[in-house]
């Protein structure tokens, strides 16, 4: 048998599997930007007038801890939750079924979260406080919202450049500047999108690897150090990078732990070391 459809009817078909499959893959992340007496919220607003619905309003009226703990698990199956019924009620439990209402009920939460992203509207002012910061050449910074007031700053730093320039300041903190002129000059508050504020955070990506950080590289530098005047009587040598300096830890031999002249004269012979090679000794540790 043969079925025919007009266009109307193929319209709505259509119109249905999208809506389906739009349900299907919604997206429920801003779920996390909220607290655990949000949820809770949901579930009492529900759970209140479905007592009063299946139990009658002189019962409603009962002590909501009573209530939770003798009704709470029907009130879930009724309501087809998916929880541990084998569990009693739980603070944790409120929670989680606030959660499954939001979702399979379609409810709402209230914010105050503004509709618009704040890199995109603030744009101009966001770059006019990068170029008040003055960055140095070693460091740019770019911006990710992935939801309104969310944002990703990442530091990009080229750690060659950031190792052999002059000074000691830090990708950090330029960061912290920048969130300190968002703050005074723009009005922001840090906190949850949900409350009205910005939830910033950063983190740093190494964009182009020094000598440093190459393992051969590594290993001839540390034979170097060994070669100079002194160096025979480092047991170990330990070589790390973090957000500020490179640090070289040495270990020296039984005989050579107490003799600090001699230990501090090689810490500067390894500094003149690293300077010779173009780096600035103020980014450069060495752990005697």
């Amino acid at each position: 048998m043969k079925y025919f459809i007009t266009e109307s009817h193929f319209k709505k078909y259509v119109s249905i599997i999208s809506e389906q499959e739009e349900d299907d893959e919604k997206d429920y992340s801003y779920l996390d930007d909220y607290d655990d007496e949000d949820f809770i919220e949901v579930t009492l607003e529900y759970f209140r007038p479905w007592i009063k619905k299946n139990h009658g309003d002189e019962v409603g009226r009962y002590p909501l801890s009573y209530l939770l703990k003798k009704y709470f698990i029907e009130f879930c199956k009724h309501y087809n939750l998916e929880l541990d019924y084998d569990e009693y009620y739980s603070t944790s439990q409120l929670e989680y079924a606030g959660k499954e209402f939001i979702i399979k009920q379609n409810h709402r939460l209230p914010t105050l979260r503004p509709a618009f992203k704040f890199t995109e509207k603030y744009k101009k002012q966001i770059e006019y406080l990068i170029n008040t910061l003055k960055l140095p050449n070693w460091l740019t910074f770019s911006f990710v919202e992935e939801s309104p007031y969310n944002v990703e700053v990442t530091l990009n730093v080229n750690l060659d450049e950031f190792l052999k320039s002059s000074g000691d300041d830090n990708a950090d903190e330029y960061y912290q500047d920048f969130v300190k002129f968002l703050e005074s000059f723009m009005g922001v508050e840090q906190g949850n999108p949900v409350h009205g504020n910005i939830n910033i955070h950063s983190f740093i990506l190494y964009t182009n690897d020094s000598e440093l950080t190459n393992p051969s590289k590594i290993k001839q530098i540390k034979s170097k150090i060994k070669s100079l005047n002194g160096g025979d009587r480092i047991h170990s040598i330990k070589m790390n990078f973090n957000s500020k300096r490179f640090n070289i830890n040495l270990t020296f031999k039984s005989g050579y732990r107490y003799d600090y002249n001699s230990r501090n004269e090689l810490r500067e012979k390894i500094l003149v070391l690293f300077k010779d090679m173009g780096y600035n000794e103020d980014r450069i540790t060495v752990s005697i």
